[in-house]
């Protein structure tokens, strides 16, 4: 059962004050909707009650050195065999097709030069000023529903072959918010997990979850030839515009030398915050039996110079989608604000976090996607979203 929840007006203001950050003037050509003269988003204050991250407000959203490229780790390994990029459904994965999955997303690459970098907490955050989705297109019929989807892929999860040995698992881990329009400027948002084995690539594209067995309040599903675990937290929220949201997740390893992946969401309106809410914390057992204990050391790469060993980049993104399955929504209008950060360690606040170093405006790991959705740089490592033409280009 869906648990229904709306914001106490007892919490501190997530919207108290708005900064104009700039004007950005963009000809609506879909839909007959007017142009928005002036990107004017609510940069405003995010701080919530007790329970809430000390989120940063305004221009201190400028989080850390945005430069900074993770702890020394080692060096990844080289280019993996060049392997036609699929997504999981199979089809051709969407980062060079329109349309695309829409928002931040750092490959490791800026213009013709890679990097590479580790961490342990991935942060996507979207900030709405103006959603419209009544009447929306969407290739489906479970309604017209917009996906918010940070997707990374965690590495050195160590499993045990049926050998006795140890081995080095890829996983892509999904965080993944539903939004859907309840009246004028209220919406309903709802949050779960997907996890998928990015190790080895088969028929599917993906691999199966048996080769690390895995504990969590879901369960493991099959699709086609392969299998993926994956959640739906029961409670959902009632948000009003103007609203924020975060997801964000935590890679690392346990005292047993488990890989274990905790999942986030924090929700913020007019009337306050939900608060911080680990709605989900997975386990990849995996480092007992004949193995014995394997020294995993489980950690998010971001890199330009790798690939995974189905072929997708090791990358974070934080899109726009669909809301389930391969399926596009063609957003009628929208204003928001967007960014990715990262730290190196375990954190439950965004102001503990770095912005990625370089972002590119569409996704290449999902299969849902947005149209009629444009993305342009903002201030320093924030971008602005509307409705427009979809575009592909490099951010920052």
């Amino acid at each position: 059962m869906m648990n229904e929840k709306k914001l106490s007006n007892g919490r501190s203001k997530a919207f108290g004050t708005k900064l104009v950050v700039g004007t950005l003037l963009l000809v609506l050509g879909v839909w007959g909707l007017a142009s928005v003269a002036g990107g004017f988003l609510g940069s405003s204050s995010a701080t919530a009650g007790s329970a809430a991250p000390s989120m940063p407000t305004g221009v201190a959203r400028l989080i850390g050195s945005s430069t900074t490229a993770g702890v020394a780790r080692p060096n990844p390994p080289a280019v993996s065999p060049s392997i036609p990029h699929l997504n999981k459904h199979g089809k051709p994965a969407k980062f060079k097709g329109d349309p695309y999955p829409t928002g931040v997303t750092d490959y490791g690459v800026n213009g013709a030069s890679t990097y590479s970098y580790y961490a342990e907490s991935v942060w996507s955050h979207v900030d709405f000023s103006r959603l419209y989705l009544t009447g929306c297109a969407q290739t489906s019929t479970t309604g017209c529903t917009l996906g918010y989807q940070e997707n990374a892929i965690t590495q050195n999860v160590w499993e045990c072959t049926s050998g006795g040995a140890c081995a080095n698992g890829q996983y892509w881990t999904q965080d993944v918010i539903n939004i859907a329009q309840t009246a004028a400027t209220t919406f309903t948002v709802s949050v779960g997990d997907n996890i998928w084995n990015f190790t080895a690539g088969n028929s599917c594209s993906y691999g199966s979850m048996s080769e690390a067995p895995i504990s969590g309040s879901g369960g493991i599903s099959t699709y086609s030839c392969g299998s993926y675990y994956s959640y739906g937290y029961s409670t959902t929220y009632s948000l009003s515009l103007p609203f924020q949201i975060w997801i964000w997740m935590n890679g690392y390893v346990n005292s047993n030398n488990d890989a274990v992946v905790q999942f986030y969401w924090d929700v913020c309106d007019n009337a306050g915050c939900s608060g911080v809410i680990n709605f989900d914390t997975v386990t990849f057992n995996s480092l007992g039996g004949a193995c014995g204990n394997c020294a995993g050391d489980d950690q998010y790469l971001i890199s330009g110079t790798t690939s995974t060993g189905v072929g997708l980049p090791f990358d974070l993104e934080g899109d726009l989608t669909g809301n389930c399955c391969g399926h596009t929504v063609t957003v009628p209008a929208a204003t928001f604000n967007m960014y990715d950060s990262y730290a190196t360690t375990p954190v439950t606040s965004a102001g503990s976090t770095f912005y990625v170093p370089h972002a590119y405006s569409t996704g290449d790991d999902t299969a849902e996607t947005v149209s009629n959705v444009m993305m342009a740089p903002q201030f320093p490592n924030n971008v602005l979203g509307e409705t427009g033409p979809d575009n592909s280009i490099q951010l920052y």
